[in-house]
């Protein structure tokens, strides 16, 4: 824990020393492509597009009368859309946790554009920047996708990245056998 407590001004010394001004307030001018690409279900069948450490809320749970396709277009994720178009990451991001916006790692939007340089393009896989199906959504400022997440993670296993030192306080210390029975009931609701 102690650990952890040190990161934050650690890398806030850091950006102060190469001139980068913190990421506060409403609007950043950056955006992030994972709320149109990316989906992780959890413990419990909660879904979110992004770590639940690094966001305020999940998408939903999985369940027979909400799989994968309505929750990835579901109100709360068409909110996030909306936040990442207007670049109001404050909104729905916890902005204090997030390693991309804390390194200023995202692309920025402007005048309706992505524009990427060397470290934000760095910061997806190859395959998603040069999708124009998802760069023509942000870009376009649709909230309502008509295609699945392009990457999903099942993370149900207790050592997985919930159980690292940044995140270990959320989890309340899963055991292995919590973790398979998560494993089974996220791998039947995906079934479903």
């Amino acid at each position: 824990m102690a650990r952890d407590q040190g990161v934050r001004p650690l890398l806030a010394r850091v950006n102060r020393q190469l001139g980068i001004a913190p990421v506060i307030g409403t609007s950043t001018g950056r955006t992030c492509l994972r709320q149109y690409y990316y989906a992780s279900v959890h413990l419990g069948g909660r879904v979110y597009c992004c770590c639940p450490g690094w966001v305020k809320f999940s998408l939903g749970t999985l369940t027979p009368r909400t799989p994968l396709d309505v929750l990835w277009n579901s109100r709360i994720a068409r909110t996030y859309r909306a936040a990442m178009h207007a670049t109001e990451l404050d909104r729905v991001c916890q902005s204090h946790n997030c390693p991309r916006i804390l390194g200023h790692r995202l692309p920025r939007l402007t005048d309706g554009k992505i524009v990427f340089n060397d470290i934000s393009r760095g910061t997806y896989p190859t395959d998603i920047v040069e999708d124009p199906a998802l760069i023509d959504a942000l870009e376009g400022d649709v909230r309502q996708v008509d295609y699945l997440p392009r990457s999903l993670e099942i993370c149900t296993d207790p050592t997985c990245n919930l159980a690292c030192v940044t995140c270990r306080r959320l989890t309340g210390g899963l055991t292995p056998r919590s973790g398979c029975a998560g494993i089974r009931k996220a791998n039947r609701r995906i079934c479903e």
